[in-house]
């Protein structure tokens, strides 16, 4: 099964600053072929419950808005 997805930044997976980003994008394309749209904004979710205050992962607000396609052929 073909699979094509689209993602806004806020549905990527958190990172620390000094993190390789593709591998971040590789890792959220991972989760959301295997798992859905659905367990990946709950995971996202999480992280940015656990840091309020982001700084553990940096980011300028604690929730950002999130969007998000995912199509299988």
């Amino acid at each position: 099964m073909n699979k094509i997805l689209w993602l806004s930044d806020g549905l990527k997976l958190h990172s620390h600053r000094d993190s390789d980003q593709e591998e971040t994008w590789l890792t959220t394309a991972k989760v959301a072929f295997e798992k859905g749209l659905d367990d990946l904004e709950k995971n996202i979710l999480k992280l940015e419950e656990s840091d309020p205050a982001c700084l553990f992962y940096p980011r300028l607000k604690q929730h950002d808005d999130k969007s998000g396609i995912l199509i299988e052929l």
